[in-house]
């Protein structure tokens, strides 16, 4: 049996919750709108249906990733542990970067989105890095 209790007192990971914001806010933008996300992803004014589907599949696990990063930036763990989270954090933005890379390439994903993808995910990985790295 788990009790989950919470406080407005609670210990918050700003870097995880702010992944948690932007992977959210950015997944519940592309599955309201599928259908315009891969008009912008592939510049056509109607995608495929592999290209839409690739465009769910965006919102549906930024939306998830999300989640569990707001459910982890909660998490009061030891300095060591927390290291081993932040390390899953450069992990998971190492991913979002070759995936935005491979999307422009195989493709053709639009080159604004997969630089913008490709960033955003160096700018948090780096965070997440500089904080394993920290002693």
């Amino acid at each position: 049996h788990v009790r989950l209790h919470v406080t407005a007192t609670m210990p918050i990971d700003k870097l995880m919750a702010t992944q948690a914001t932007l992977a959210t806010v950015y997944g519940m933008q592309i599955g309201a709108q599928p259908e315009k996300a891969g008009e912008i992803f592939y510049n056509q004014s109607a995608p495929t249906k592999s290209e839409l589907g690739v465009a769910k599949w965006l919102g549906y696990s930024n939306v998830i990733l999300g989640a569990t990063y707001g459910v982890l930036s909660t998490c009061d763990l030891k300095p060591a542990d927390k290291k081993k989270l932040y390390s899953v954090g450069v992990a998971s933005c190492g991913a979002g970067m070759a995936i935005a890379q491979h999307q422009k390439g195989a493709n053709n994903f639009d080159k604004t989105q997969a630089t913008v993808a490709t960033a955003m995910n160096l700018t948090m990985g780096a965070l997440y890095l500089k904080k394993v790295l920290e002693k």
